[in-house]
């Protein structure tokens, strides 16, 4: 293996190209949500620093925990953004009721119906609510287009 890697010119898999692996992970792990990406970001970073490729596992657990990591800062982020007004009407969504009744969440992703007269009233009903609710539009501000539709995703699946 020695004479293999001096004869490529990579060197060994060590504790440095682990630190290589692991912060191109978390500056992967920014703009792209998908692993697939952020594993290609650390294997080309790997190969350009001329360093032996851990085995696939090794590189996905660290994209996972990349994300991991640069996702919950953002949560973070978005969660010092918001006021303590905006903390109380999410707390509030997403407070169970009692059986049988609506979620104030489950009224939030109410889709509209057909388009009739009452249907019709019933969305500008719902809207004036949601207007009620409102949180500031900047609280996603540097976050990637592509973390927010996934962290939104998430949200609708619940």
């Amino acid at each position: 293996m020695p004479l293999v890697r001096e004869c490529v010119g990579v060197t060994a898999w060590g504790t440095a190209a682990q630190q290589v692996m692991v912060m191109a992970c978390r500056s992967g792990a920014r703009p792209h949500d998908d692993l697939a990406d952020i594993v290609n970001i650390a294997i080309e970073e790997l190969v350009r620093q001329r360093v032996e490729l851990p085995a696939f596992t090794t590189l996905l657990r660290a994209a996972r925990a990349a994300r991991t990591t640069i996702n919950h800062e953002y949560h973070v982020l978005i969660c010092t953004r918001l006021g303590a007004v905006a903390q109380d009407t999410l707390r509030a969504l997403l407070t169970r009721v009692p059986q049988g009744q609506q979620s104030l969440w489950d009224r939030l992703k109410n889709e509209p119906k057909r388009p009739t007269a009452q249907q019709t009233r019933d969305v500008l009903d719902h809207l004036t609510w949601l207007r009620a609710l409102a949180i500031a539009a900047d609280v996603c501000d540097g976050i990637p287009d592509v973390t927010v539709k996934q962290f939104a995703a998430e949200a609708r699946s619940v």
